[in-house]
């Protein structure tokens, strides 16, 4: 702790560069015992710009770096240091590359000959460090190194950034070894809050407590703000986004009573790799939420109509209905836009006088998640439900009759055609 005591200054005493030296050391020793008190590991790569995700012709180049060395030195390409020459991959010889930013002391004799120079007014002669790429742990005058990433050798013949090793990290924001997962996890969050809104409807429904759901949403809501913070320019260190990620790991575990609690491992800042894995991929296999099984009951064939009977109060009552047809193929065309439905007792009456009647739309993207397997066609029933308005007479007979039927078009024939119905 000696070198974070200032120099003393006399009056009339001769300026040495030691002097100048030894300030330089404790303001940095004092800067560096500054940082550390804030508690976290500050050790690692803070910015990072490369072709390191498509190294073209496996070249490897560096155009901006910022990293603190374990002992403390901070290095900053252009800010401080300059880069020598980009890394061959191919050069090296090896299917597996790892790739070290070696950091070499200032070219003598290029900083005594600008000492000598005497400067512009406005410019003062700066000693630059070299910064080397090397496929080598050690090479001669290093005097620290940080390691970049490993790369390899893959079967059509390009390099590529191996995704099971990432260095300690400073920030996450400007640096590139995370952001292709956090770009799934984002479309995931996505995936969760929509299950989880059909899930709280399936509860209520049933009149079960939503709580555990609404309380997972809420924990979704606040880890897709702190992604959307670091898209904006708050640059993260690894461990709150790791925190958070963990806690939203712990959090959908209350969507599954049955199964085994997860357990995170803490927190390793040179294991960035793993522990970040470990969370997505519990995030990741929990963000198949089971998706609520709609209701469905089967139409029957019945002197060639198709008649869905016997319906349930929730049928009855729901806001929505639609028929569902399970087809064979995905490119089967079928063309039931405008089929007319009502009540069993009233459809030939509907027919014979062009009455208006219940019709279907084609619903491509209907606004619910479902379970029906295969390829599917969905066609909701204008007329029907809550939310049949002020010419609801068909819908009444339904309601009276307690069934809803049309005509089996020859499409249909051989294929399972259903009545689903979205609650309220």
């Amino acid at each position: 702790m000696a070198a974070l005591a200032r120099p003393k200054w006399r009056i009339g005493q001769v300026l040495l560069p030691t002097h100048f030296l030894g300030l330089e050391e404790a303001l940095s020793a004092e800067a560096a015992l500054r940082a550390s008190l804030v508690g976290l590991p500050l050790t690692g790569i803070a910015r990072l710009e490369w072709n390191g995700d498509d190294p073209k012709n496996g070249v490897l180049w560096v155009s901006g770096l910022t990293a603190v060395l374990p002992d403390g030195a901070l290095v900053d390409v252009p800010g401080n240091a300059r880069l020598s020459a980009p890394l061959d991959l191919k050069a090296v010889g090896r299917r597996r590359v790892e790739v070290f930013a070696h950091v070499l002391p200032p070219d003598d004799e290029a900083s005594a000959e600008g000492a000598l120079e005497p400067p512009s007014p406005k410019e003062i002669p700066r000693v630059l460090l070299r910064v080397v790429l090397s496929a080598e742990a050690s090479i001669e005058g290093s005097i620290g190194r940080a390691e970049l990433g490993h790369f390899e050798l893959t079967t059509g013949g390009p390099f590529r950034l191996s995704t099971d090793f990432i260095p300690p990290l400073v920030r996450i924001g400007p640096t590139p070894y995370l952001a292709p997962r956090l770009t799934r996890l984002r479309g995931e969050l996505a995936e969760i809050e929509g299950a989880l809104d059909d899930l709280a409807l399936e509860a209520v429904a049933r009149g079960d407590s939503a709580a555990p759901l609404f309380r997972v949403r809420v924990e979704a809501r606040k880890l897709g703000g702190l992604l959307g913070d670091m898209d904006r320019g708050v640059h993260l260190h690894p461990y709150p986004v790791y925190s958070a990620l963990r806690n939203f790991a712990l959090e959908l575990g209350l969507l599954d009573e049955r199964a085994a609690p997860f357990s995170a491992p803490p927190y390793d800042h040179h294991d960035v790799a793993r522990i970040f894995g470990v969370v997505c991929d519990e995030i990741s296999a929990r963000a198949r939420v089971p998706t609520p099984e709609e209701p469905a009951i089967s139409f029957v064939s019945e002197s060639g109509r198709l008649v869905a009977g016997d319906l349930p109060p929730e049928a009855l009552g729901a806001t929505e209905l639609y028929v569902v047809v399970l087809k064979h193929r995905t490119a089967d065309k079928l063309s039931l836009e405008g089929t007319v439905l009502s009540s069993p007792g009233r459809l030939r009456l509907v027919r014979e006088h062009a009455l208006r009647g219940m019709r279907l739309v084609s619903s491509p993207n209907p606004p619910f998640r479902h379970r029906f397997g295969g390829p599917v066609d969905f066609y909701r029933i204008v007329g029907a439900g809550s939310s049949a308005g002020d010419d609801a007479r068909e819908w009444g007979a339904v309601l009276r009759e307690r069934a809803i039927c049309f005509l089996m078009p020859k499409e249909l024939e051989g294929l399972q055609v259903l009545l689903s119905w979205r609650r309220s």
